[in-house]
């Protein structure tokens, strides 16, 4: 099992999220998921479409190009708007807002909507699990080295100026003993509060191979996934962080 997150009382996460693809199953329905919201329960009020998007385009002695939208679940939100969950057609997520509170109360919020959603069907085959955390790392200003906070950074070129006003940088990293892959986007934030300027250090923990399909090996998987989500924040983060964040 994963241990509790490393407890800051100025935690930078700005949204974790739990997503779980499935292939439709037969028997699954909007009407079936709209009843989801009473039935889970938890103070989750509100509730909103969701829709995807499908575009065509038609070629020939005239190129044409239509669009329609199609329905494929419902948003599910609570008045606090610390918490929401999603139930579509095609897979499962929990949402959890900040103030951040623990992995023990994420996880287990995150297993009971899950276990109703998958209630619903029989023969569910899980496509894809994802684990993912969004921190926004305000770091004071006049000047930032970005050395100074994190560990890992776009290094630039000696030979030309030493200055940002903007980057976004992505690494996919392996995770071969448990066929996943540890995703970081990293960017300078275009807003930030007054007086700071803002990092974006987005962690994603993927498998879309041969995912788990059991309920125990689900979650011990996405425990997992929390583990490694923790030690990839400490790793990218200096001790400068560190201070910023206690």
């Amino acid at each position: 099992m994963a241990k509790d997150d490393v407890r800051y009382v100025r935690a930078p996460i700005t949204e974790a999220v739990l997503d779980i693809q499935i292939a439709a199953p037969n028997g699954l329905s909007l009407s079936s998921l709209a009843s989801l919201q009473q039935a889970a329960g938890g103070g989750y009020n509100s509730r909103r479409e969701m829709f995807a998007m499908e575009g065509k385009l038609t070629g020939g002695a005239q190129v044409s190009a239509s669009a329609k939208q199609q329905q494929i679940g419902f948003f599910f939100g609570r008045s606090d708007n610390l918490r929401a969950w999603q139930a579509r057609l095609t897979g499962f997520a929990f949402n959890h807002f900040p103030p951040y509170t623990s992995w023990k109360k994420f996880e287990s919020e995150a297993r009971r909507l899950w276990t109703a959603y998958r209630s619903l069907a029989e023969d569910v085959r899980v496509l894809r699990i994802g684990l993912r955390y969004i921190n926004h790392i305000n770091i004071p200003l006049p000047s930032v080295e970005i050395s100074h906070y994190l560990h890992t950074y776009p290094q630039i070129s000696r030979e030309l100026p030493q200055v940002l006003s903007g980057y976004f940088m992505q690494l996919q990293i392996p995770q071969d003993d448990i066929s996943s892959v540890l995703i970081i986007n990293q960017a300078l934030m275009t807003q930030a509060e007054p007086g700071t300027t803002s990092i974006l250090l987005d962690i994603d923990l993927v498998r879309d191979i041969d995912p788990p399909q059991g309920e125990q090996e689900i979650w011990n998987l996405i425990n997992e996934f929390c583990q490694r989500k923790n030690t990839a924040f400490e790793a990218c983060i200096t001790d400068e962080v560190r201070r910023v964040i206690a």
